[in-house]
């Protein structure tokens, strides 16, 4: 602990039990309803993916007080339950929210499912629930950023393992109304429980093991919470000390970080809707091809060879080639030149059983530059280089991915991602139903209004 930071823990505890409705700007409150959308649009849809019956399956089989809703599961379970169903369920497709550039993870899984949990356990106001997912997507970022969960972190573990945990914390406890010394031993107990490698890599080719980390890391949250609250103790410096979480996983992070501009600067603004149902480094390869191949009237058997530059990172977060689909980004690319989109079915085992795609995979060469390595600007950049039978050349430089920031989607594009996955599920009237209520969240009175609507039957 050093005189300028002080106990960053406890500063962090007394930002969530200090952080108001009142503070929150207008942008900032129709984000966190568009995120709210969003995520519940890919729970819908991970429900019924090979993934969905297996978690809500178990989730059911283990019983528990019936006080939050497993989204599409018709029943509820506990909040710890229902965190690590609707967690697993939101990432199932790789569709959900990206974190802000150079912290990634996966925001909704591990700060809304738990909010969404917690807030209809409570009978918490549309307002509270805001408030904390808000507050969530600031303590997932401000420590993704400490410990720099992209940069470093996972080459010795899996930064949404680590990272995850500590934003469930923090929304149970605001949702619980805690005070900041048991605020403290959440965090505390959340992070001395954390972990997790990134071993979903190593011949894993489905996504589970990836979408139940998180499930599992926001339920950790969760219950640290719940003790907490009873009065279990947890370290009261989990950031700083010799076993602190800074020490144990990185040789060098910035503590400030997890404290730097609370209160001013909202996270959740920056994170990144998804386009297309892939890894999140890989959409702006997959949108230059697309682009190409549109403007170009090309057709997938018109490419000879397709060379990628993307900056290095991505390899060593990835590797050359990995068995997981949805991140193996020469597979991508050729779903993309056939299909002209990635959508959920891009990695399904069916897909993956053309050969045509993986013939043309053999064909996509990845670069790692250093180039674009060098610049932070450009880490989610990619240069396309397509080369057709006929002897053509045609290249696209892609800075910034659709969902990014600077390349937003629109509302209405949100909205349509949201129907378009929620109806293969439900009806349309139900997802207009849903649309309408997290539409006018900061008016409703009670959120099991929505789990009562995304319960299912």
């Amino acid at each position: 602990m050093t005189e300028e930071t002080g106990n960053v823990a406890l500063k962090l505890s007394e930002y969530i039990v200090g952080i108001r409705y009142e503070d929150l700007p207008g942008e900032v409150v129709q984000r966190a309803k568009t995120s709210t959308l969003d995520a519940i649009g890919c729970m819908i849809m991970g429900s019924r993916i090979p993934l969905g019956p297996i978690i809500i399956q178990t989730v059911r089989d283990l019983g528990g007080v019936p006080e939050s809703t497993v989204v599409t599961g018709g029943f509820k379970t506990s909040c710890v339950n229902a965190t690590l169903a609707n967690g697993t369920l939101v990432h199932a497709d790789e569709l959900d929210e990206v974190g802000t550039v150079g912290v990634s993870g996966h925001p909704a899984a591990v700060a809304l499912a738990p909010s969404l949990a917690l807030a209809e356990r409570e009978g918490a106001t549309g307002k509270a629930y805001i408030t904390a997912v808000v507050l969530g997507y600031d303590v997932h970022n401000r420590i993704g950023e400490a410990v720099g969960a992209r940069n470093k972190l996972h080459l010795r573990s899996f930064a949404p393992a680590v990272v995850g945990c500590f934003p469930g914390a923090a929304v149970t406890a605001k949702l619980l109304r805690l005070p900041v010394q048991q605020v403290n031993q959440a965090l505390g107990l959340a992070g001395a429980t954390t972990g997790g490698l990134q071993s979903w890599l190593d011949g894993e080719s489905q996504h589970m093991t990836k979408a139940l980390t998180y499930g599992h890391s926001s339920s950790v949250g969760v219950h640290s919470a719940l003790l907490a609250q009873r009065g279990f103790a947890g370290p009261p410096s989990i950031f700083q000390g010799k076993f602190s979480v800074m020490n144990a996983l990185v040789d060098q992070g910035d503590l400030t970080a997890v404290i730097r501009d609370l209160g001013t600067r909202f996270d959740i603004l920056s994170a990144r809707f998804k386009k297309y149902s892939a890894g999140s480094p890989f959409h702006a390869p997959l949108d230059g091809l697309l682009k190409i191949m549109g403007e170009k009237g090309l057709d997938a058997e018109h490419l000879a060879e397709v060379i990628v530059q993307m900056p290095t990172r991505n390899k060593l977060l990835f590797g050359d080639n990995p068995p997981t689909l949805s991140v193996n980004p020469q597979y991508l690319l050729a779903v993309a030149a056939y299909d002209r989109k990635v959508e959920l079915e891009a990695h399904s085992e069916e897909r993956a059983k053309d050969p045509r795609v993986w013939e043309l995979k053999n064909r996509i060469r990845m670069v790692w530059s250093s180039e674009l390595e060098s610049d932070p600007k450009l880490h989610s950049a990619a240069i396309v280089e397509v080369r057709t039978r006929a002897g053509q050349t045609f290249t696209e430089r892609v800075i910034h991915p659709p969902g990014s920031t600077q390349n937003p989607m629109s509302q209405q594009q949100i909205e349509d991602k949201f129907f378009s996955l929620s109806t293969k599920v439900i009806s349309r009237r139900q997802a207009e139903r849903i649309r309408d209520v997290v539409a006018n969240l900061e008016n409703i009175q009670d959120l099991r209004e929505l789990g009562d609507l995304v319960r299912g039957e």
